[in-house]
């Protein structure tokens, strides 16, 4: 019988030594996760303090920019993904609510970990309800849309810390979520908001009467505010709600908040930052090197 060769041996002895060392390093995270959702306590009764996805986010960009070899950067966010959950996890009852079909449930696996419970709503007014009423700690929700009957998203103008906020948008990474790479949604929670560094956000506008779209531009361009998207509904006669994505971050308090409704005069009724998610990696940010060097980081 030949023997294995004496180099082989010494290889596999010290990938188990890696192995190893990765394994007291989960376990050190782990323990300190844990510490960290002792000391920081909790908030709106499901941990909405423990839940960070725009500081995910910045960790998730720092990992990815400073990697190197052939391991594909979309496996290292998987990776870190399940990490991230599972640390979660450790601080609070973590549970995810999905109000939309199999795609959503699928992205939401992929997305907080194969093992975090997930509760299949359907209705993602339904899914918005239980993370305010602590059934859920986030709702997975579908996009918002013109012509929506009865959007989801028009719960969120409200004031109070019982509101949900969006905080992030799926998949962080495409290639990362193969099993639901053609599904995109938001994520809502009761956490406060906060800047990754690389944003977009939500503004929602309350107005008396219907502005036109070319008007409201015109209105966020004096408030300094750049329009991605814009989703309409009408309430009856006296109410017109508009959710608007736009670029950057917009704390609560931004001061182009009181801008934008100055410009929209007298049928201004309520304006609010409604969420903001940190915008996910595009394919050349995930694509490795044919060397497999390290990338220079952006």
């Amino acid at each position: 019988m030949a023997q294995t060769p004496a180099p082989l041996d010494a290889l596999r002895r010290e990938i188990d030594e890696i192995d190893d060392a990765i394994q007291e390093l989960l376990i050190r995270r782990t323990e300190i996760s844990r510490r960290v959702g002792m000391t920081k306590g909790t908030a709106g009764g499901v941990g909405a303090l423990a839940v960070r996805p725009a500081r995910e986010a910045a960790i998730l960009r720092r990992l990815v920019a400073n990697h190197r070899g052939s391991l594909p950067r979309a496996v290292l966010v998987r990776l870190w993904r399940e990490i991230f959950s599972a640390s979660l996890a450790q601080q609070i009852p973590l549970k995810v609510a999905v109000g939309g079909g199999p795609k959503l449930i699928q992205l939401a696996r992929e997305h907080y970990g194969v093992l975090t419970p997930v509760l299949e709503l359907g209705s993602p007014i339904r899914a918005v309800t239980a993370v305010t009423e602590g059934e859920a700690t986030i709702a997975v929700l579908p996009l918002p849309s013109d012509g929506e009957a009865d959007p989801w998203w028009r719960f969120l103008g409200r004031s109070g810390d019982q509101v949900p906020r969006i905080v992030a948008r799926l998949p962080m990474a495409a290639a990362a979520a193969p099993s639901a790479s053609d599904a995109d949604a938001l994520a809502v929670t009761l956490s406060p908001l906060e800047p990754s560094g690389q944003d977009r956000s939500y503004v929602l506008l309350e107005t008396a009467e219907q502005i036109s779209r070319s008007a409201l531009r015109e209105s966020l361009g004096k408030a300094d505010l750049e329009p991605r998207d814009t989703s309409i509904w009408r309430d009856d006669d006296t109410r017109w709600l508009y959710l608007i994505e736009v670029e950057g971050f917009v704390a609560p308090d931004d001061e182009r908040l009181g801008r934008l409704a100055g410009a929209v005069e007298g049928r201004f009724q309520h304006v609010a930052a409604v969420g903001a998610y940190a915008v996910p990696f595009d394919e050349a940010e995930l694509a490795d090197s044919q060397d497999g060097g390290q990338r220079e980081a952006r």
